[in-house]
């Protein structure tokens, strides 16, 4: 196992490169796998394949390379601090606040897999890109401990997992050293069964550990617990549920007609026909790219005015896609031209309709 970050480095390394090629293709599948691997065997997806992780890792390595000494939060201050990207999760699903959604339209993140996409991002966002690279070489993955709400979901989703990394404490000599290479900070050495939401499967722990066999990896051991908290239970499948629901309207949405539609009737004081003079009347096909891949439209073009825009597919996140939509579509009929504002927080998605619809005029057009 000792070699075993080597081959992480590659696979993280091989993970960026198919990111940068993979915005030309469906996210459906890869999704749904992800999901799936996430809730039998744990976060395997922030570990191993997520490319700021590895920006984070590799900024890590470059401080080590010049002797600088990674540093810690002080264990109380994390304690708290480790369930902020829980409650900007939990904000974010119920729809609380606009601030959150502001706020995420500079996720390092999602910006660095736009840069990679060839998505033009905002320069506040490519600061605080930077931002956290840079303090990565003094803290170990900064960003995914205490904001990343992508690792929310996932580690949520981990907790009942089947295979996770276990702990012989017959053999462990409480050293301490899978505890200090730890880049979430989880208490190793005094768990069983490491199924804690913020483990991201790294195997570092299990790199460092001198005596072998202690830390592993397989299947959970199941042990007849003392006392059952039903509230915790109920917290635990309530929220998975949640994140359920969640991922299944994100897949569903990106493919088929789903009703999507903005029509005229539904937007009031329509302005005078601008992008449509000249169209003939009937329904043209646009489509242009998002966030996470192809966003189609059909616009409906009737006596030179733009009658509704139906959303045919997409492959974005449900919940920033529907923001972008629900405002987007009306500004566009309603002022008859698609030089309207993005959504903030919904940035990517929303240029993808804008672009689509504008696509799909020009197809008109010709």
């Amino acid at each position: 196992m000792k070699k075993i970050q080597d081959y992480r480095f590659l696979v993280q390394l091989l993970c960026l490169i198919l990111t940068a090629v993979s915005f030309s293709i469906s996210f459906k599948f890869t999704s749904l796998l992800i999901l799936t691997l996430t809730f039998f065997t744990g976060v395997f997806y922030c570990g191993w394949v997520c490319p700021f992780g590895f920006i984070q890792d590799s900024f890590g390595y470059i401080g080590s390379a010049f002797g600088i000494k990674k540093r810690k939060i002080p264990k109380f201050l994390h304690r708290i601090l480790k369930f902020s990207r829980y409650l900007i999760l939990m904000l974010l699903l119920l729809n609380w606040s606009d601030f959150i959604f502001t706020a995420l339209q500079f996720d390092p993140r999602v910006n660095f897999l736009s840069l990679v996409s060839g998505n033009t991002v905002i320069i506040i966002s490519i600061l605080v890109l930077v931002f956290f690279s840079l303090v990565s070489i003094f803290f170990q993955r900064p960003f995914c401990n205490y904001l990343c709400v992508q690792g929310a979901k996932y580690g949520l989703l981990s907790l009942f997992r089947v295979f996770t990394i276990k702990r012989d404490a017959d053999k462990c000599v409480n050293c301490k050293k899978c505890e200090q290479v730890c880049p979430m900070h989880i208490d190793i050495s005094n768990k069983g069964n490491l199924r804690d939401p913020n483990c991201i499967n790294c195997f570092q722990c299990i790199s460092s550990c001198p005596v072998e066999k202690t830390l592993s990896f397989g299947r959970v051991k199941l042990s007849r617990p003392k006392k059952i908290h039903f509230s915790k239970v109920i917290v635990l499948l309530t929220l998975t549920l949640s994140l359920f629901i969640y991922y299944s309207s994100s897949i569903s949405h990106a493919s088929g007609n789903n009703g999507q539609t903005i029509t005229a009737e539904k937007v009031d004081g329509i302005a005078d026909a601008d992008i449509a003079i000249g169209i003939r009347d009937g329904s043209y096909e646009g489509s242009s790219k998002g966030y996470k891949g192809t966003v189609k439209v059909e616009v409906t073009v009737k006596n030179e005015i733009i009658q509704n825009v139906d959303i045919i597919s997409h492959e974005d996140d449900a919940v920033w896609f529907n923001r972008a939509k629900n405002t987007v579509l009306g500004e566009i009929i309603k002022s008859q031209n698609t030089d309207v504002d993005a959504v903030a927080g919904a940035t990517y998605s929303s240029v993808g309709i804008i672009n689509a619809v504008s696509n799909a005029v020009k197809t008109g057009a010709q």
